[in-house]
C-alpha cells in the first residue's frame, strides 16, 4: 500500500473502481490511503450530476470516499503535470473531460489511451466506442495523437485490448498497425 498516486482517466465504473475497497467494518474507503488521486473537475461535475444516458456509468461509491482534500486533486486543464515526467493530457470524446496519461522519461514517451482507442482494433479511424459521447471529437482527436506518437515513435498502452497491451504504431498502407512489445 505504498502507491501515492492514482490517475483516473475518467469516473466510468471500469477505470475507477478500483478506487475503493472495503475495510474490516465494511465501510468503503480509498484502497490506496497515501495516494493522490487525480481526476479533471468537469469528469467529477458530471459524475456526480449524470444525465439518464450516462448514469449507469458511475457508482459513486468508486470515488466519493476519496474526497478527503489532501487525497482528491482536481485538475483543469488541457496539460497538466502531476509528477516528474507524468502529465494528464485532456482528450475528449469518450467523455468530456476524459484525459490520457503522458510518461516521459529518458527521452522515450509512452502514452495510456485510456478510452481514446481502447484496443488495437480502434486504431482504424472510423472505429469508435458505442459508449463515446461525443464521437466526433474521438475521432479528430484519435488523428491527432496517433500522427503524433507514429512521428515520435511513442510506445502507446491499450487499456481495454485482451491480447495487447502495449506496442508502436507502423503504417501499413494508409492505415496504422502496432508491433506489440511483449510484457509478459
Amino acid at each position: 500500500k505504498n502507491i501515492d498516486l492514482v490517475i483516473n482517466t475518467h469516473l466510468h465504473f471500469d477505470h475507477a473502481g478500483g478506487n475503493t475497497t472495503f475495510n474490516e467494518k465494511g465501510e468503503i474507503v480509498p484502497t490506496f490511503p497515501k495516494a493522490r488521486y487525480f481526476i479533471q473537475k468537469g469528469e467529477m461535475e458530471v459524475a456526480l450530476n449524470p444525465n439518464e444516458r450516462i448514469k449507469a456509468s458511475y457508482i459513486t461509491e468508486d470515488f466519493l470516499p476519496i474526497g478527503d482534500p489532501k487525497s482528491l486533486c482536481l485538475v483543469n486543464g488541457e496539460v497538466v503535470e502531476v509528477d516528474k515526467g507524468i502529465s494528464l493530457v485532456k482528450i475528449g470524446g469518450h467523455t468530456r473531460d476524459h484525459q490520457c496519461v503522458k510518461i516521459e522519461s529518458e527521452g522515450q514517451i509512452a502514452f495510456f489511451l485510456a478510452d481514446l482507442v481502447p484496443t488495437v482494433a480502434h486504431l482504424h479511424y472510423p472505429y469508435i466506442a458505442g459508449y463515446d459521447l461525443f464521437p466526433l471529437e474521438t475521432l479528430e482527436n484519435k488523428k491527432k495523437v496517433l500522427k503524433q506518437a507514429f512521428e515520435e515513435r511513442w510506445l502507446l498502452i491499450f487499456q481495454h485490448d485482451p491480447k495487447v497491451r502495449m506496442g508502436y504504431l507502423k503504417k501499413v498502407g494508409e492505415r496504422f498497425e502496432v508491433e506489440e512489445v511483449k510484457i509478459y
